[in-house]
């Protein structure tokens, strides 16, 4: 009996011992099901945020870093497989006028048209982004030079085919160029870029092609000596921005900095080796309008009153104006935008959120790091981590998130403490 009693008790332990093992077992394939399912959920939500990340808010296409990439790796299959692969650059014309004449939401209607317009003329396969402010581009894999021409024809005609609500008929000036001829995504881009210059400055509304033959015919003389004579009229900018920061000294090499800065910021965001100069060149005469300030009110070391902060304010048009025989529409837009805030409350135009140049944004950002890393009169210089810190709780309102991230990278991997001139 004793012995019966032992093996039930026995027998009551094992199934005891099986049935936690059972209960454990299953508590782990619940768990491990669960895992899965949130690894799934974060995939797809960081799937979706790089999505997102990669779109232009105003137009619905790809963003100038997304098309990059797009153009790097697309470049890279066609050189893998020998097929042919050209880039098409799109600038309306005279688009600056819109804004100035019916303002920027009618502008802002008038991209987004313009992008529904190409983006239906495109082909499957191709890619169509939004790489500036009336800027667009398109890859077009398996596309030749002379394919990619009349595919060029075709989104010009497109455009003028019919009035924009509004605003108007509008043109656009054009510029191809083939894989075959550049070798690079780089040098791809750099080059139809080159062709739409010469549509620009051949009358506009046209299509150029960039071959070595083309650029041998209208390159030379000329152009060599207008490249000559911007360079002396941008040393001369530059030279009276210097004046300006030299006034005082809590300001000397500002422009330096800001501009330093400004171009570590467009390569982080995946912009072009020129056009990253371009917003250098910009950003060092970000400021030259301060030329034009009563010096009473410029170096003033006390609270400024309503009327003198509105003629402080002026800086930024006067400066863009200034600047307009020297550099592009862009650059200038870029100058006069950096005093913008994300949340609506800069100045002069009170921009906000996508709507303003995201070269204005960078610059925005580095002349005001410039300005924290700096005594002035009314605060005294933040180290590094008290002005990252600044830069983070003001990302969404007075600097742009996208920017303030950036900062944060190049902060991340120490670019931002050795840079030149940045301290």
């Amino acid at each position: 009996m004793l012995l019966l009693v032992v093996a039930l008790a026995g027998w009551g332990l094992a199934a005891a011992g099986a049935l936690v093992a059972l209960r454990a077992h299953r508590a782990a394939r619940h768990a491990e099901r669960e895992a899965q399912a949130h690894r799934a959920q974060r995939e797809e939500t960081e799937g979706r945020l790089g999505a997102i990340a990669a779109i232009d808010a105003q137009t619905g296409l790809l963003n100038h870093r997304a098309f990059h990439q797009r153009l790097e790796d697309e470049v890279g299959r066609a050189l893998r497989h020998e097929r042919p692969l050209s880039v098409v650059v799109l600038d309306l014309d005279h688009f600056k006028a819109i804004n100035d004449r019916h303002g920027h939401p009618a502008g802002d209607r008038v991209l987004a048209e313009a992008a529904a317009r190409i983006t239906a003329i495109a082909r499957v396969g191709e890619h169509v982004a939004r790489v500036g402010g009336e800027e667009f581009a398109l890859i077009l894999p398996d596309a030749d030079g002379v394919g990619a021409f009349a595919a060029a024809e075709r989104l010009r005609q497109a455009i003028a085919a019919r009035p924009f609500a509004e605003v108007g008929t509008l043109t656009v000036s054009v510029g191809v160029c083939a894989l075959s001829t550049a070798g690079s995504a780089t040098e791809l881009y750099r080059l139809a870029d080159v062709a739409l210059y010469w549509a620009k400055d051949h009358g506009r509304n046209m299509t150029f092609r960039y071959t070595p033959e083309v650029a041998a015919e209208l390159q030379p003389q000329r152009e060599r000596d207008g490249a000559s004579d911007r360079a002396r009229a941008l040393a001369s900018l530059r030279a009276l921005g210097t004046l300006v920061d030299d006034r005082h000294p809590s300001t000397v090499g500002h422009a330096e900095r800001v501009a330093a800065l400004a171009h570590a910021l467009a390569l982080e965001a995946g912009w072009s080796p020129d056009r990253a100069q371009r917003l250098r060149d910009a950003a060092l005469v970000h400021d030259v309008g301060k030329v034009a300030l009563r010096e009473e009110v410029l170096l003033k070391t006390a609270q400024l009153d309503s009327d003198e902060r509105a003629h402080v304010q002026t800086h930024a048009m006067i400066g863009a104006r200034i600047a307009s025989s020297v550099l592009d529409e862009e650059q200038l837009r870029w100058i006069r935008g950096h005093h913008e805030r994300w949340d609506g409350t800069g100045y002069p135009d009170g921009l906000a959120g996508d709507a303003i140049p995201d070269g204005a944004a960078l610059l925005a950002l580095a002349d005001a790091w410039d300005a924290m890393r700096s005594d002035r009169w009314y605060q005294r210089s933040r180290d590094p981590s008290g002005a990252l810190a600044e830069v983070r709780r003001e990302a969404g309102r007075h600097f742009a998130p996208g920017a303030a991230r950036l900062l944060e990278g190049l902060a991340a991997t120490g670019r931002l403490r050795r840079m030149t001139g940045v301290r």
